[in-house]
């Protein structure tokens, strides 16, 4: 098919995944039928390791080098992307609960407005605190606390 790109490196790193995954059975097994101070699989569990060393090393290279390397973020498109995804208003379920983030989510659809467009619509959350919730850095840590709320 004319334009079709191969997915063969992300194939590749799940290949590697998988042998990586066998081994670490394979070693867990092994190691389990060692007897007393003595482990006569001690070469075939060592051989795995390395095994697995060399294909997580080759995967980490291939990916850095053909797919990763030259990859240019555009911050104000990606930006955009993200304020217009209803899927975003989940982050605001501790501040506002769901059946308000639900409201904001489909006047995103309905409207196809972005988040903080269908918040001064709706005037749910004090936009000041709508935009502390949505930073990326606050995106992206895990949990909240409940001295946040």
């Amino acid at each position: 098919m004319p334009g079709k790109v191969n997915p063969v490196i992300s194939e590749y790193v799940v290949s590697v995944s998988h042998r990586v995954y066998s081994n670490d059975q394979l070693i867990s097994g092994l190691c389990g039928q060692g007897t007393l101070d003595l482990n006569a699989y001690i070469p075939l569990i060592g051989h795995a390791i390395l095994d697995s060393l060399k294909l997580l090393i080759s995967a980490d290279n291939t990916l850095a080098s053909n797919m990763i390397q030259g990859v240019e973020v555009e911050i104000e498109k990606s930006s955009d992307l993200l304020f217009r995804n209803p899927s975003i208003s989940t982050a605001l379920l501790p501040y506002i609960g769901f059946n308000k983030a639900a409201i904001i989510a489909n006047t995103m659809k309905s409207d196809g407005l972005n988040i903080f467009e269908a918040n001064d619509k709706l005037k749910l959350i004090e936009d000041s605190k709508l935009r502390e919730i949505i930073k990326p850095e606050n995106l992206l840590k895990l949990g909240f606390s409940m001295k946040e709320l």
